[in-house]
């Protein structure tokens, strides 16, 4: 379990997100993107404790966020829970997260307040806060509005090593984006690998430093 240190599930696959990646407790890269998974977020993802970005989106995905990925307070590149069915309140839980490279909730059905633990993080956000577009959050969780719709496109992919059940070099077509849709997933797609190639460079630059000459 620590040899695995990224998963990457997309595109064709379906059911729901298998409660024993949280036995992976080497993952430092979990993506859950673009593809029908439906169902809720395991609450065993919180045992993922090396995780440095995290990113579950566009997807059918319909739960609460889990208190449990609270515990994931290695995470620095990156937290992204957007376009999908996710419910409720923002737990207070993740105000545990330390400074981030980019963090988003928005187009979800999450409701109620943003928890004073968690708006605290945005001080800390070096790229893209984005947590109340296109969501019910600032009014009761009795009445929440549905998130941005994403009708169906193919797009040519190859799903390589971690890529759920089917694995190998695959490629497939299939997923949820349409051609309006398509060009703003993409863009915040774009900006969140940007902030985490930003904070890895910062990251190395500092080791070098650190380092000093030979």
């Amino acid at each position: 379990t620590e040899r695995t240190t990224s998963i990457y599930f997309q595109y064709q696959y379906s059911g729901t997100i298998p409660t024993e990646y949280g036995l992976l407790t080497g993952v430092t890269e979990f993506y859950v993107t673009t593809s029908q998974l439906t169902g809720p977020i395991p609450t065993e993802l919180g045992q993922l404790v090396k995780t440095t970005v995290f990113q579950t989106s566009t997807t059918g995905i319909t739960s609460t966020i889990p208190t449990e990925l609270g515990n994931l307070v290695e995470i620095s590149s990156g937290f992204m829970l957007s376009y999908s069915s996710i419910t409720g309140e923002v737990p207070s839980e993740l105000g545990r997260f330390g400074e981030l490279s980019s963090f988003f909730l928005h187009s979800t059905h999450l409701c109620s307040t943003i928890p004073t633990e968690v708006q605290a993080l945005s001080d800390g956000v070096m790229g893209s806060w984005e947590v109340t577009l296109d969501t019910s959050i600032g009014t009761p969780c009795n009445g929440g509005k549905p998130p941005t719709t994403l009708p169906t496109a193919a797009v040519p992919v190859d799903h390589g090593e971690y890529g759920g059940s089917g694995g190998g070099n695959n490629v497939s077509t299939a997923i949820i984006l349409s051609c309006a849709g398509t060009a703003l997933v993409l863009a915040m797609a774009l900006a969140f690998a940007m902030a985490v190639r930003r904070r890895r460079r910062a990251a190395a630059d500092t080791a070098a430093e650190q380092k000093g000459p030979v």
